[in-house]
């Protein structure tokens, strides 16, 4: 039995309001999952035994310790990660027009490493989504800005 299935015996037992005690001649397997089961949260002393927490019930409810652990694992890398919304945004330079966009979604990319020597991290880029009117928008202000441009330089030249 490995660790993994030793808590997750553990958990089921517990959550039917089964007893745990640890004694001289409990098994070091079992030993070392109620010691990782109270270091992660799952359990917590009650008298001579241990309830479940609510991380705990997650647990089972997701299916056991190793999916439980998976779930975990994807919540850390979502909030490392995260889905940036932009609404009601203005931006461009104070030269020109603003441009004025609504409901831009960011999206985070991890790039793959080119070689797998190599120990540098992934570098993390940004997709930037926009509707096909504020594209147009965008590219009417770079135009109407570009034309106003123009007419400054012909000005200052003649």
């Amino acid at each position: 039995m490995t660790l993994s299935e030793q808590i997750d015996e553990i958990l089921i037992y517990v959550a039917e309001g089964g007893y745990i005690g640890i004694s001289n001649d409990t098994p070091d397997l079992y030993r070392k999952a109620v010691s990782k089961m109270k270091a992660l949260g799952l359990i917590v002393p009650r008298a001579n035994t241990y309830d479940l927490t609510d991380k705990g019930y997650d647990a089972i409810e997701v299916g056991g310790y190793e999916k439980w652990r998976e779930l975990i694992a994807k919540r850390e890398a979502e909030l490392k990660n995260p889905l940036v919304k932009i609404d009601n945004s203005i931006f461009g330079n104070n030269n020109s027009g603003n441009n004025v966009g609504q409901d831009f979604e960011v999206f985070p990319q991890i790039q793959p490493e080119t070689s797998p020597s190599q120990n540098a991290k992934p570098i993390a880029t940004h997709e930037v989504k926009m509707s096909t009117a504020q594209f147009v928008f965008w590219l009417f202000s770079a135009l109407v800005s570009g034309i106003g441009i123009g007419f400054a330089i012909a000005k200052t030249l003649s």
